[in-house]
This record gives structure tokens, C-alpha cells and sequence, in this order.
């Protein structure tokens, strides 16, 4: 029986404001996910939305030593509410890659996943051990804007093939205060190259996973709009990103002339694959230059998911506009800068919760 819901019947409010017209809304207000040494001085690599009482802790790190390139700049961050009992969290990067060759590529784990299920089933297993997978999803509307990314990579090589996949699964497992109940979407970029071999054809598959998101609750509490809305106001900053591309293209380049030489060096890895030290460095290479590819466009893909957001006049926003994610029907700004949301075309936050607030109009 799938549990994921179509529809939801109520809005679980994760705030503290007690009044019954509380329970129709949701308050959120934006937060950096800072770098704070990735560069010469702390950056915001991201910005996303929170409910208004909730804490954040963690961000970016870096690991230029790193064999895999999607390991050396990570996300990981995560808020959590006053009791702790609910939250969220932006999970890092994944890479990994196989082959039909007997011959173990070096840089990420040799490991045959070929879906995004079977991705997020390997993800529980490491982050919750014992959990129970409960159902899965796919996620056809996160990847719809994307094919068009896919197709770049591709770039006309009939030899080469890329595609997007994303889905949520929901597992279940006990915490310090009951069962619990999570769920955890990703967005994985697969990408297939075909090269002639001595006995047919070799394929080389890389896959690397946008970063995870995981939002958790106890049981029966679990918000899928609400965590909808936190995902969707994910927004890497362009500045951090520009910068980022350019000190992960220069790492990837000084680990590809590693593996190179390492590759020129291992004449028995040659004999047994029927390759030449040229064939195999010329393999390596190429690796590494489709895995940055995919990473560059893995980050170009979190922007255009951002796309499905409504832009309101906001006079206190800079630009006199913010983007606010489609989730809810209806947004007014608060006078502290925090947005409350809505579905209730009725709610007004002056009158049913004493809160000095304007309503929002869309600009579009």
C-alpha cells in the first residue's frame, strides 16, 4: 500500500503560536548556509527558508584531498525545532561510478547503482541503520525542467547518454522519543559512455547525487508540504557557485594527472584489460572530465528546480521583490522579516493573531 499522500487533510504548524488561525499558516524566515573557509573569507553558499522558530547548524566544508570529485565540497547542514523531536537536512554530495572492465577505475567507489531507488535504499542504510523503508516515490516534476542539462552533456554523441532521476523514500525507525517517521528525496545525474573493446563494448556509468534533502517527524506528524516549501527554497548563491566551479575544475585537474601516472605505472592492469597505458589514461581523463561536467551541471540543475516559486512585491526585500516557493496560496511579510504562508485566503495575521503583517501580492 503506498502511505505517501496525494492530498493532505490538515497542516501540522512545527511553530509555537497557540491560536486556531496559527494552524493554517506556517512562518518562515530565510538563513545562509554559510562556507566559512572555503575562500580568503566566509561565504553564503546557499540560501533557504526555515520555520521562524527553528535553529540551524552546520555548512559547507571542503576536502581538496578528496579521490572523488563530488567528495570535496560538501553540504551539511540541517534545523532542527525547540524540541529537537522535528527537522531537516540538506545532505552532501554523492559520486560513484562502474564499469564493464575488470579493472577498478580509480577516484569514486566502483559500485553498481543504477537508479535513484537503489541510491536512496544504499543512502538509509548508512545514515539509519535499522530503518524501515515504508515506500518509495519517483519524482518525475524535480527532474521535468531538467532534461534540457542532460542533453547538453550529450552533446550529440550517439555514444553517450545522460539523464536525471529524483524520488523521495519514507522509512520508519525508533528515536529517543518514539517512532519516528523520515523522508528523504534525491536527485541523481547518471551519465554512460560506450568505447569499443576487444570483446564488444565497454561502458563506464557515473552517477552523482544533487545534495540529498531529509526532513523528519514523529510519527503521524510527518509534513510533506511544509517540507516541500523548506527544499524548494533552496537557492545556491551565484557568487559562492562561480568560485566553487573554479577551485573544484582546478583540484579535478591535479587529481586527473595523478591518475594518469598511476595508470602509466600499472602495466599488469594494462595486460589484463587489453588496453595501453594511453587507451587507459585517455579513459581516466575522460572520467574525470565528464564527473566535473556532471557536477557543474548538477549545480546548475538546483537552480532550475528553484524555478517552480511565485514572485511578490515585497518593498523590504532587496529589488523590491522576493521569490517565495509555490507550496502555499497565499504570503504576507511580518514585520520582524519573517513570511508567514498560507492556504487560507481568509487568514489575516493582523486581526486572527495580533501580528503587525502586510499581504504580499504576486508581482507576476
Amino acid at each position: 500500500m503506498r502511505i505517501f499522500p496525494t492530498l493532505l487533510a490538515g497542516l501540522l504548524v512545527f511553530g509555537s503560536a497557540s491560536v486556531a488561525a496559527a494552524q493554517q499558516a506556517q512562518r518562515f524566515r530565510p538563513v545562509a548556509i554559510m562556507d566559512p573557509s572555503g575562500f580568503e573569507r566566509p561565504m553564503p553558499a546557499a540560501h533557504i527558508m526555515i520555520p521562524a522558530d527553528w535553529q540551524a547548524q552546520g555548512g559547507v566544508r571542503w576536502n581538496p584531498q578528496a579521490p572523488c570529485q563530488s567528495d570535496v565540497v560538501q553540504h551539511q547542514w540541517s534545523a532542527t525545532d525547540p524540541s529537537g523531536r522535528f527537522g531537516v537536512e540538506v545532505l552532501p554530495t554523492t559520486g560513484w561510478q562502474w564499469s564493464t572492465l575488470p579493472y577498478p577505475l580509480p577516484g569514486c567507489d566502483n559500485l553498481m547503482v543504477r537508479s535513484v531507488q537503489e541510491y536512496l535504499q544504499a543512502l538509509v542504510q548508512v545514515m539509519r541503520q535499522g530503518a524501515t523503508v515504508l515506500d518509495f516515490r519517483p519524482r518525475p516534476d524535480l527532474v521535468a525542467e531538467l532534461a534540457p542539462v542532460a542533453g547538453a552533456m550529450q552533446a550529440g554523441d550517439p555514444n553517450r547518454r545522460s539523464w536525471f532521476e529524483a524520488g523521495d523514500i519514507l522509512i520508519g525507525y525508533q528515536g529517543p522519543s518514539g517512532p519516528m517517521r523520515e523522508m528523504i528525496g534525491a536527485v541523481v545525474l547518471f551519465n554512460v559512455m560506450q568505447m569499443p573493446g576487444l570483446q564488444g563494448t565497454d561502458a563506464f556509468v557515473m552517477g552523482i547525487s544533487l545534495p540529498s534533502f531529509a526532513a523528519r517527524a514523529p510519527e503521524g506528524q510527518l509534513d510533506f508540504q511544509l517540507a516541500d516549501t523548506i527544499r524548494r527554497s533552496f537557492k545556491p548563491d551565484p557568487e559562492w557557485s562561480r568560485r566553487r566551479q573554479e577551485g573544484q575544475r582546478a583540484v579535478a585537474e591535479i587529481n586527473a594527472r595523478g591518475a594518469r601516472d598511476r595508470a602509466r605505472q600499472n602495466a599488469e592492469a594494462q595486460a589484463r584489460i587489453g588496453r595501453t597505458y594511453g587507451e587507459i589514461g585517455d579513459i581516466i581523463n575522460q572520467g574525470y572530465k565528464d564527473r566535473q561536467a556532471m557536477i557543474d551541471r548538477g549545480q546548475e540543475s538546483w537552480s532550475l528546480m528553484t524555478r517552480e516559486q511565485e514572485v511578490y512585491r515585497d518593498p523590504m526585500a532587496s529589488g523590491g521583490q522576493v521569490e517565495l516557493p509555490n507550496t502555499y496560496n497565499h504570503a504576507w511579510r511580518l514585520q520582524d522579516g519573517t513570511y508567514m504562508m498560507t492556504d487560507n485566503p481568509n487568514l489575516n495575521p493582523n486581526v486572527d493573531m495580533g501580528v503587525a503583517a502586510e499581504r504580499l501580492q504576486r508581482a507576476r
